[in-house]
């Protein structure tokens, strides 16, 4: 009751009349409805779902992402109190949450979603009517009047239906990777006026199954520019990738020069020299396997069946850039890394 009054100050002050003046959305009773002028767009409202990484240690009710819809030009103008606007749900809901279909028209098992209609028009909280951001749930299908009341006397009113924000949670540990299917997941209709469709484009689930631990830096040490202007090789350093899978979890790896580093043309698994500052010259950093041979950058490295915890080991190491003079200064690469799962 006390977000309900919240509520209706706020439709106060947005209509800034010195009359009293109440919004209100009513459980609907039989009336003889008014009639309203149609507007803008009737097409349905898309949900554009990015893919939802869940990682391996999400707990059950996790929030896994947050969508939400494009905003529809749908517009109604009602010259009466007594129109009746439906909301109907896309699927069974579990709670406040609501099932999600995948491709095949079946839940994907251990996935829901929250719905919230970002507008002054209708939501459903506890059965019954209400508004301003308020959660979808409690029942499928909710017949609410929407009218504005200016000193105890019901009028119509012009509206239109807002954005919809998904809260995607996972709800059981069955959860695992899955596509989403293009579907309906909420339907607001007036009286017998076009229904207005928010529904899912597409998206996917990946389930992590590999938790990792990668180090943040890794220190090259130094050498002489003396030995690298005489052909000597700097000392390599060492790093570990440490990988904590479920069962026959497979994954490839995939390092990409960033934040400043470039592949060096023809010479593989080197990286530019991306120090800001006093950079040394003609000199790369190259990245090795254990074994001290150059890994091709920019290209997926399969690990194959992983043992539950492990770890692969490579290895970072200034070189010379061609025949160029190397010259004194700070040397600093950067990779990105990037795991898929199969």
């Amino acid at each position: 009751m006390g977000e309900r009054n919240r509520n209706r100050g706020q439709v106060l002050a947005m209509l800034a009349m010195t009359m009293a003046v109440t919004l209100l959305l009513l459980l609907a009773t039989p009336a003889m409805s008014a009639p309203c002028t149609e507007s803008g767009s009737r097409g349905p409202i898309n949900i554009k779902v990015p893919n939802i990484v869940v990682p391996r240690d999400a707990p059950v009710g996790a929030v896994l992402a947050e969508v939400v819809s494009d905003t529809s030009s749908y517009r109604l103008d009602c010259s009466g109190p007594n129109n009746v606007v439906r909301t109907t749900l896309g699927g069974l809901l579990r709670g406040n949450v609501m099932e999600v279909l995948g491709q095949n028209g079946d839940p994907i098992p251990g996935l829901g979603v929250r719905m919230k209609v970002a507008s002054n028009l209708i939501a459903q909280a506890d059965g019954s009517c209400g508004g301003f951001n308020m959660t979808l749930g409690a029942m499928h299908q909710l017949n609410c009047r929407y009218y504005v009341s200016a000193n105890g006397t019901p009028s119509g009113i012009a509206f239109s239906y807002g954005q919809l924000t998904l809260t995607f949670v996972k709800t059981t540990a069955a959860l695992t990777s899955a596509k989403l299917g293009p579907y309906m997941v909420l339907t607001i209709r007036t009286d017998n006026y076009t229904p207005i469709e928010y529904r899912i484009t597409g998206g996917a689930v990946v389930a992590n199954p590999c938790t990792f631990d990668i180090p943040g830096n890794v220190s090259l040490g130094s050498v002489s520019v003396t030995a690298m202007n005489e052909g000597q090789v700097a000392p390599a350093a060492d790093f570990q990738i440490r990988v904590n899978c479920s069962d026959s979890a497979r994954y490839r790896l995939k390092f990409t020069p960033s934040a400043g580093s470039g592949a060096v043309a023809g010479v593989k698994g080197a990286m530019s020299n991306s120090a800001a500052a006093g950079a040394a010259k003609n000199v790369n950093v190259q990245l090795q396997n254990s074994a001290g041979a150059p890994v091709a950058l920019a290209t997926d490295i399969d690990h194959g069946v992983q043992q539950a915890v492990s770890a692969v080991s490579y290895r970072a190491a200034m070189v010379r850039n061609g025949s160029g003079k190397v010259e004194a200064g700070s040397v600093t690469a950067a990779l990105e890394v990037s795991f898929t799962f199969y």
